[in-house]
Parts: C-alpha cells; sequence; structure tokens
C-alpha cells in the first residue's frame, strides 16, 4: 500500500479531525482574547496557542498536499497535488497555515538581516 493512502485514511479517522478542530476552536478563542487589553499579560501564552495551532494546521495542509493522489487516483501524483493544492479546501488550509509561514519567513529573514548589522548600523 502506498504511503499517501494511508496519510488519507489516518486523515479521515475521527480522532484527526477532532484533534484539528480542537486546534481550531483553540486557535479562535485565543486570537479572540489578545484582542482585549485586560488580556495583555497573556500576550506570549495566546501567541505561543495560535503559533501551535498553525504549526498543527501546517502539518494537516502538507499532509493532505502528500495524500492527495489518494483522493483523485486517477490523475498524475503532482497533477493531483495541485488540484488539491488549488481547490476551495487546499486554499482554506492554505489561508489557516500562512500566519505561521508568515511568522517563521518574518523572523528568519529579520534575524538574517541583524546578523549582517554592525555597531555602527545601531
Amino acid at each position: 500500500m502506498k504511503l499517501y493512502i494511508l496519510i488519507q485514511q489516518l486523515l479521515r479517522r475521527k480522532f484527526v479531525q477532532y484533534f484539528v478542530l480542537f486546534f481550531i476552536l483553540i486557535s479562535i478563542i485565543a486570537v479572540i482574547a489578545s484582542s482585549f487589553e485586560e488580556m495583555a499579560t497573556y500576550k506570549v501564552l495566546l501567541f505561543g496557542i495560535t503559533y501551535v495551532s498553525s504549526f498543527i494546521f501546517l502539518i494537516e495542509y502538507t499532509a493532505r498536499i502528500v495524500s492527495a493522489p489518494a483522493l483523485y487516483p486517477g490523475m498524475k501524483t503532482a497533477k493531483a497535488r495541485l488540484k488539491y493544492t488549488f481547490s476551495f479546501y487546499g486554499f482554506v488550509d492554505f489561508v489557516a497555515v500562512l500566519p505561521c509561514v508568515l511568522t517563521y519567513a518574518y523572523s528568519v529573514s529579520y534575524t538574517h538581516l541583524r546578523a549582517h548589522e554592525t555597531e555602527a548600523d545601531l
């Protein structure tokens, strides 16, 4: 049995679906809570929850792209993955992982830029 079929079977299990749903709800609550000034003391915790949730969504999105040939068995592997990526659910998953990807990309580029600064630049 091919790996992408096993991944697709895993993604269809209720446990995985409830696990992802839990992180969707937790992420929504964390984003809403972080918008209140009263929650400023929990800012780091709320950001961490959002970041972990986005990472879970990234893992799920990657697994869905990898397992896309099981969804479209009549297509070639690359074409099936592209079809999922540009489908409605693929777009929704992409939007869910975008904050995590942008945060990581921004922090890496910022760190890289700061590494080249000298004391004269500061």
